[in-house]
């Protein structure tokens, strides 16, 4: 959504928080950390030709393939073009066949034919999409992570800024940031955003929040934008980023 409307999203409900003096309960966090997808995420930067986001713990060995097609359910694809007129290509669709390559969907170059399709379904549906709602930005964190959140210092971060995604999405002034890498070597495992953002988690005694880890997160909730160009979902990513 655009800079303005984010602002103003985060700020009303902020004002809903502190109309309302809500604190978050323990049953809160139980209900809303605990929903973190796809379980068992974690960094590992051995493998996938540098993959910038986390893979599937425990399940690449014992998962079917993919079978290397698109994995947006039709209902998301609705948000970045759809077939609207009774036949017509939607824009979202003209973007697609734009990023085919003999029939095969382009991707991002740490995407194969042999990757477990969670992995794929993650890169197709949730990477790089940017959220701010509290229960989807903690669903991009890292399951070990959010388990060693612990609920006080939660609370003091949505006690000042009204949420953690409001705290989050301060740093990037409401606005995502679009790259445009072409090869994924070009693609940083933290930045100066990251840097300062982790500093911040350290100070007010948040655990496993270095700069890499939260660079992985912002990649994930769509703070960054780092699908390379050429990936079909690079365009559709922008659009929902601009609109």
């Amino acid at each position: 959504m655009p800079t303005q409307s984010l602002r103003r999203h985060i700020s009303e409900r902020a004002r809903s928080l502190k109309d309302k003096d809500e604190k978050p309960s323990k049953a809160f966090l139980t209900k809303n950390l605990q929903k973190v997808y796809p379980i068992g995420f974690h960094k590992s930067g051995s493998s996938l030709n540098h993959s910038p986001f986390p893979l599937l713990q425990n399940s690449i060995d014992h998962r079917p393939k993919t079978s290397w097609e698109v994995r947006v359910p039709a209902s998301r694809v609705g948000s970045v073009g759809r077939r609207s007129d009774g036949g017509s290509v939607g824009e979202g669709e003209k973007g697609r066949l734009a990023s085919k390559d003999d029939g095969v969907l382009k991707r991002c170059s740490w995407i194969t034919k042999s990757s477990d399709e969670l992995y794929v379904a993650f890169h197709d549906e949730c990477w790089g999409v940017p959220v701010n709602d509290d229960k989807e930005v903690f669903s991009r964190f890292d399951a070990n992570i959010v388990a060693n959140m612990e609920e006080r210092e939660i609370i003091e971060v949505v006690k000042e800024y009204g949420s953690f995604s409001a705290y989050l999405w301060s740093y990037m002034n409401y606005k995502p940031i679009i790259n445009e890498y072409k090869n994924s070597n070009n693609i940083p495992l933290r930045t100066t955003r990251s840097e300062s953002i982790s500093k911040d988690l350290l100070r007010r005694g948040f655990r496993l929040v270095g700069p890499t880890i939260v660079h992985s997160f912002m990649q994930a909730s769509g703070m960054t934008n780092d699908h390379l160009s050429h990936c079909f979902r690079f365009k559709e990513c922008v659009k929902l980023a601009c609109g």
